[in-house]
């Protein structure tokens, strides 16, 4: 080829073509990030729309600022009043939904401006922790990690409400201290939370974590206590089921040193053996929050135990009517059971049922509107 006479090669120079992704990629990150902060934006307007709309439901009823009731107690509140369902969950990221006790009133918040919300609400701004630094920070609940009296309705959608509503859960799980291991490993995959969460919240988190640690907790359901504290551990707190209607017998062989006990709202009925010096020598006072008479069965609380606040009857299974002949109900030795109503002639009256294990035997215990009415004695069945 004749150098003469041959056309120049054209293109662009390496610098050149680095030089042009580096602005793209500029251009696209910017991009990216506005349109973000818009879509945040807009989603922020929305939760805050949803707020409002949870108010009117809350507006018409203070009992809700009563302390004793809880973030699923305050949430199916509002469902059942308004004929709703709503998941309570944010659209905006990091945020929540939060009821603030003092105000009855319901808020959409990011966590960042949760500092400035209690400022601007004029909540007390004192932050609940120790006075001793060594101590462990103190937490009313776990969906009052941020302030006492600032209660998260949220359960999903960032990592706070999930972290709280897996702590919240671990009475229903049967093995608890396996899920609060997992609960560990996840909060300490910091590297994850760059993604899911705000970094500045993990240590909150932990703290959280740490506070309700199953070896410092009782927790509770409807049909057993869990913990895997040892003889002589230093019971922090107990840790009831969300909705729990039942506090099962106690038979833990681990004795705590609790003076005062309150019930949450949902219990409506107390089990043999469940409060007594087994699970505390030192109790001194039940208080009962629920707006229903809540049954003690014989011998559900120690002789010598106050019992303050709600409506109480003591009652006995030989009081109660023996459905025996017609439900069919047995168990197995694995501790599953079967119920057939279909023979029982009131069955259109019955709300709920639940089965209970009393010593080696296990009862179903049938409730109507007016309360536990009725028992039928399990059938053990072996392979």
């Amino acid at each position: 080829m004749d150098p003469k006479t041959s056309k120049p090669i054209k293109g662009y120079a390496l610098i050149q073509v680095l030089l042009w992704f580096t602005v793209t990629a500029s251009l696209a990150l910017v991009s990216t990030v506005a349109l973000t902060r818009y879509l945040d934006a807009i989603h922020f307007e929305n939760d805050l729309l949803m707020a409002e709309t949870l108010n009117a439901v809350v507006t018409d009823h203070p009992i809700l600022a009563n302390e004793y009731y809880s973030a699923y107690d305050i949430r199916k509140f509002i469902m059942y009043h308004s004929g709703q369902t709503y998941d309570f969950e944010p659209k905006t990221s990091n945020a929540g939904f939060f009821y603030i006790r003092s105000q009855n009133k319901i808020i959409a918040s990011k966590f960042s401006e949760i500092d400035q919300i209690v400022i601007d609400l004029g909540l007390d701004q004192a932050h609940l922790l120790s006075d001793d630094p060594a101590e462990e920070r103190h937490f009313s609940s776990p969906e009052e990690l941020f302030k006492d009296g600032l209660v998260l309705l949220s359960t999903s959608g960032s990592l706070v409400a999930e972290t709280v509503n897996a702590i919240r859960i671990l009475p229903e799980t049967p093995f608890p201290s396996e899920t609060y291991q997992r609960l560990n490993r996840e909060l300490n995959k910091t590297f994850k939370h760059l993604i899911h969460g705000n970094q500045d919240e993990i240590p909150l988190l932990k703290d959280l974590a740490k506070a309700y640690d199953p070896s410092k907790t009782l927790y509770a359901n409807n049909t057993y206590w869990s913990t895997t504290a040892t003889a002589g551990s230093n019971i922090k707190r107990i840790l009831f089921a969300n909705g729990i209607s039942n506090i099962p017998a106690y038979d833990l062989g681990l004795v705590t040193k609790m003076t005062d006990l309150t019930l949450p709202i949902s219990v409506r009925t107390i089990e043999k053996n469940a409060l007594t010096k087994a699970l505390s020598d030192t109790l001194e006072r039940i208080i009962i929050t629920s707006p229903s008479t809540v049954q003690l069965l014989e011998g559900a609380v120690e002789n010598g135990v106050d019992i303050l606040h709600g409506d109480f009857v003591e009652i006995t299974l030989d009081a109660l009517t023996d459905y025996s002949d017609s439900i069919d109900f047995s168990v197995d030795d694995y501790g599953t059971f079967k119920v057939d109503f279909s023979r029982l002639s009131i069955r259109a009256t019955v709300t709920e049922y639940r089965v209970v294990r009393i010593g080696a035997k296990y009862f179903l215990y049938i409730f109507s509107n007016e309360g536990l009415i009725g028992y039928a004695e399990g059938v053990l069945t072996y392979d």
